[in-house]
């Protein structure tokens, strides 16, 4: 049986020369900054992981140790708050609030009806509570296996399941009070002859009858007359549910900044401050004037190198020359401009339009947003999106396996051969040597001549060109890199 090796190979490489080391210079920079930043990003990614489990392991092992106590004060909260906030508030506005004398019977549907679901809700937690001390010790077990945002965010869920009976009163009273304020609003455009134009989208003139204008009237006067009792409970519950949702809002906020800390950016910083400059400016440390003696600059040589050193300059008149003594010296970054880019994403939600929007929603008893803080951030793991098989199928069809045989000529090569040549124009000087008998190396001083002429001609239609063409980029011509192109002959052993 016959194996098959390479006996014969050629290789030719090409650098540019001292005119095109800019280009190359530019592009060596770019990787390198690229470089960096995809090492930032992947030690920010594990530096994040292990805070967040090292704070989980933390805030787990104090939890579990303190979970009747803990137990012990949310029993309390809960019992205070439903009994001296929650069903003393519901007595006091069904009374004589602050002095404002309400509709009675409205005032008392309303109190009785969050009455009794204070009472069901309390009802149904006392029964909870047995077994509200196992899920403390899951929380802390949770947190000390997956970090501390898995309990945090349970912790979310539980304020929000807690406090259902308040946001459900809430919903009820806010719907009441939108309601009667669209109908006050209707019923004002009504007596002003305005009616809404949807196909202009905008209110038109109109002549209502006589007996649209009594209804209105009838209307309108217990509506306004109801409305300030209406407004008190909810204004009342508008606060308790502010103050949930700013409960969870805050524990949000800490998650947040927790995933968005960059802590490896912070700990080099610490170590070395270099590694973020932020500027350049010069120290001037003395300047003579023309007619004095200048300044000796080799007693510098102790504190200064030869590049933070000036240049002595003299006139063309013969004059006396002046010195201007100065040094290079680096702004740095300071703890606010490293962390600041990263927290901006954080709070870019909250806006003008976004406060502008719920100011609007709590006067009008409309349903505010909910919050998405957070959800902005950049993903520390992007290629967790993709399913498991979805990864090793690309992992496979990456690898290139080709199977040669005697008589087969391969041809390999760097960036700078296969940007500037076509694959076609690789075959036909490969055919041209075979026919003529040539050897690898010649072979390949032939394809890496073409390669250096393209890349050095700005009209040429490159391989490189056409993937700009493509990608949305005008560009013509060949791409300056380095070129090196191996050729090697498949022989038998036979």
């Amino acid at each position: 049986m016959s194996s098959v090796f390479i006996s014969l190979f050629g290789i030719e490489s090409y650098c540019f020369p001292h005119s095109h080391e800019f280009h190359l210079f530019v592009r060596s920079q770019s990787c390198v900054e690229f470089a960096e930043k995809a090492a930032l990003h992947k030690h920010s990614m594990w530096s994040s992981v292990a805070t967040e489990i090292f704070l989980g392991y933390a805030f787990g092992i104090a939890l579990f140790f303190h979970a009747e106590s803990v137990c012990l004060w949310a029993s309390n909260s809960a019992n205070n708050s439903t009994n001296y906030l929650l069903r003393n508030g519901c007595v006091w506005l069904m009374g004589v609030p602050a002095g404002f004398k309400l509709n009675t019977e409205l005032a008392r549907i309303l109190g009785m009806l969050s009455l009794n679901a204070i009472q069901i809700w309390s009802t149904l937690w006392f029964f909870v509570g047995s077994v509200f001390i196992y899920f403390v010790k899951g929380l802390a077990i949770l947190g000390i296996l997956f970090g501390v945002t898995t309990p945090a965010a349970l912790i979310v869920d539980m304020i929000l399941l807690a406090t259902l009976h308040v946001s459900t009163l809430h919903w009820l009273i806010s719907h009441l009070y939108s309601y009667q304020i669209q109908a006050l609003a209707a019923f004002s455009r009504l007596f002003r002859g305005q009616k809404w134009n949807p196909l202009r989208e905008r209110y038109d003139s109109y002549d209502y009858t006589v007996e649209q204008h009594i209804v209105g009237s009838l209307l309108f006067t217990p509506l306004l007359l109801l409305l300030p009792t209406t407004s008190v409970f909810y204004i009342f519950f508008t606060i308790l549910k502010s103050t949930i949702s700013f409960t969870c809002l805050s524990i949000d906020i800490v998650i947040s900044i927790i995933r968005a800390t960059p802590y490896i950016k912070l700990l080099l910083w610490l170590v070395r401050p270099r590694r973020f400059p932020c500027g350049i400016w010069f120290e001037i440390i003395s300047c003579q004037s023309n007619g004095v003696e200048p300044l000796d600059i080799d007693r510098l040589s102790d504190t200064c190198t030869p590049s933070e050193k000036s240049w002595q300059t003299t006139d063309t008149s013969g004059t006396q020359p002046s010195v201007l003594v100065s040094i290079l010296q680096s702004n740095f970054l300071n703890i606010g401009q490293i962390v600041w880019p990263h927290y901006r994403e954080v709070f870019s939600v909250v806006s003008g339009s976004f406060v502008a929007s719920s100011a609007y929603g709590v006067l009008t008893g409309r349903r505010i947003p909910p919050s998405t803080l957070g959800t902005g951030l950049p993903s520390m793991m992007p290629w967790t999106f993709i399913p498991y098989k979805e990864y090793w199928r690309i992992c496979y069809d990456s690898e290139l396996k080709i199977s040669v045989t005697p008589g087969d000529i391969v041809v390999a090569g760097t960036d700078g051969l296969f940007d500037n040549v076509h694959g076609y124009e690789i075959e036909e000087i490969v055919n041209q040597g075979v026919d003529e008998a040539r050897i690898p190396q010649e072979i390949a001083c032939s394809i890496a001549k073409l390669a250096l002429s393209t890349s050095l001609d700005s009209y040429a239609i490159s391989p490189f060109a056409k993937a700009s063409w493509e990608a949305g980029l005008e560009f013509i011509g060949g791409k300056i890199d380095y070129i090196t192109v191996v050729v090697f002959y498949i022989v038998s052993t036979d």
